[in-house]
C-alpha cells in the first residue's frame, strides 16, 4: 500500500506512540507533530502562556482544544500535498479528532491511516512509574532502579521524573484518557484506516507490524 498521508498514534501514556511515531517519521521522512513535547517546550518559557501550560502540564490535565487547534495550524498550514504527517498525542478528545480529519482533509491530506497502540492501565502506570525524561533532549528512559539513576545515553543531560508523572498525576492523566481519549477510537475507526497494536510487544516488534502493515521494507 502507498504510505498515508497522514497517520494519527493514539494509545494511553506510555503505551509507546511517541517513539513508534518518530521512529515511522525518520524511516519515511515525514513531519512529526508531537504535541506533547510541543506544549512541554512552551511550559520551559517564561511567559504568561508558558507559566500557564506548565500549570495544566503539571496537573495532569489537558491543554484547550482551541491551544491545540492553533498549534496545529501553525505547523501545518505550510506542509506540501506530498508531505507525509505523523500525528503523536493528538487527537485526545473527539472535538479535536473532528478537527484533525476535516484540517488534514481540507489540505488535500485525506488518506489517514490510525494506529492505535492498546495497553492495560496497570502496564500504563508500572512504565510511567519509572520513566524519566532528559531536559537537554527530552529522550525517554525506563528506569529500573530509580535510585540509581545514570545520565541520558542519548546526549548525557540530566534525567528527571516529569511531574505529570508523579502518582497523582498518572491517575489523573488515566482518568481524562478513559473518558475522554478512549470514545475517539470509534469515530477514528469511521474515518481512517484503524488498525490495533498490541503495546506489551518490544519497540522493535510493534515497529515492524507497524512497518508490515504499510508495506514498508529495508
Amino acid at each position: 500500500m502507498n504510505t498515508p498521508r497522514t497517520l494519527i498514534f493514539i494509545g494511553p501514556q506510555a503505551s509507546g506512540k511517541g517513539t513508534q511515531a518518530k521512529l515511522l517519521a525518520q524511516k519515511i521522512n515525514g513531519l512529526y507533530i508531537g504535541t506533547g513535547s510541543m506544549f512541554r517546550k512552551i511550559a520551559k518559557e517564561d511567559t504568561e502562556f508558558g507559566r500557564y501550560i506548565k500549570e495544566v502540564l503539571d496537573s495532569g490535565a489537558l491543554v484547550s482544544d482551541k491551544d491545540v487547534e492553533e498549534m496545529l495550524r501553525e505547523n501545518l498550514d505550510s506542509t506540501s500535498d506530498e508531505q507525509r504527517v505523523i500525528f503523536d498525542g493528538v487527537p485526545r478528545r473527539l472535538s479535536q479528532a473532528e478537527f484533525l480529519v476535516n484540517y488534514m482533509k481540507s489540505l488535500g491530506k485525506d488518506d489517514i491511516a490510525t494506529f492505535y497502540i492498546k495497553l492495560s492501565r496497570e502496564e500504563a502506570i508500572s512504565r510511567m512509574s519509572a520513566r524519566r525524561v532528559c531536559v537537554a533532549c527530552d529522550a525517554a528512559h525506563k528506569i529500573a532502579d530509580p535510585e540509581n539513576i545514570k545520565d541520558c545515553i542519548k546526549c548525557g543531560g540530566k534525567l528527571v521524573q516529569r511531574a505529570d508523572d508523579m502518582p497523582e498525576a498518572i491517575q489523573k492523566r488515566l482518568d481524562i484518557y478513559y473518558h475522554d481519549t478512549l470514545p475517539v477510537l470509534d469515530y477514528l475507526k469511521e474515518h481512517s484506516n484503524f488498525y490495533e497494536i498490541d503495546g506489551t510487544k518490544s519497540i522493535e516488534d510493534v515497529q515492524n507490524e507497524i512497518n508490515q502493515t504499510l508495506g514498508i521494507t529495508g
